[in-house]
């Protein structure tokens, strides 16, 4: 399976500020990006570097599952977005790319969309990982 070069958690349309919304989640956010007194703000949370990602992508989001949940329905956030950047090779862009089932069900269950980002990469051991 291919490995992600990283992930992050996008939160878009926030509406609440940077200390409410870290207090929810009980841990602080690695971007925060304040818009204008009219608009709604960005935030993200980058997921550490692991052997494997999906794996810490998933352990990450099921504690907060009912917060993340709570925090939709009550329009304090909007749409997120699980962002994976998967590297491929020159030559091998057919490849296919595959989402831990697990993964897949909880970000359903939540509402969250899975973007992937592709990357090429020339080398097929500096940024290509498999488990």
């Amino acid at each position: 399976m291919v490995q992600p070069l990283s992930i992050v958690i996008r939160l878009t349309d926030v509406s609440i500020p940077q200390s409410e919304l870290e207090a929810t989640l009980g841990r602080a956010l690695d971007r925060y990006e304040e818009t204008s007194e009219h608009a709604k703000n960005y935030a993200q949370i980058d997921i550490d570097e692991e052997e494997d990602y999906w794996a810490a992508v998933h352990r990450f989001i099921q504690p907060m599952k009912d917060k993340l949940q709570a925090l939709s329905s009550a329009g304090s956030i909007g749409a997120l977005t699980i962002d994976a950047a998967l590297p491929f090779r020159d030559g091998v862009m057919s490849a296919s790319a595959v989402i831990p089932s697990a993964l897949a069900q909880l970000a359903g269950q939540i509402g969250i969309d899975i973007q992937i980002s592709i990357y090429r990469s020339s080398s097929p051991d500096s940024a290509h990982r498999k488990t």
